[in-house]
């Protein structure tokens, strides 16, 4: 268990993409998805997002988990 921690505190700092999938499974305020590598991580966003890949900075890194908070697309101007 403690390579996963290793693995899990790597990402801290990092902004990765994620899958929305939907609500987490204890509170329902807050979003779950999952990296690109598989690893779940958690933040709070809008449920317009479920299906959707965005990208999360990763402020907290558990065991078994991820925390995060989602990253704002740029403006796109059009010119």
């Amino acid at each position: 268990m403690l390579t996963v921690k290793r693995a899990n505190d790597k990402l801290f700092g990092q902004t990765v993409e994620v899958l929305v999938e939907g609500e987490s499974k204890n509170n329902a305020d807050v979003l779950s998805g999952r990296t690109r590598t598989n690893k779940l991580i958690h933040f709070t966003g809008s449920k317009d997002l479920i299906g959707k890949m965005i990208q999360v900075k990763v402020t907290h890194a558990q065991t078994w988990i991820l925390k995060g908070e989602i990253v704002p697309e740029p403006l796109q101007l059009s010119v």
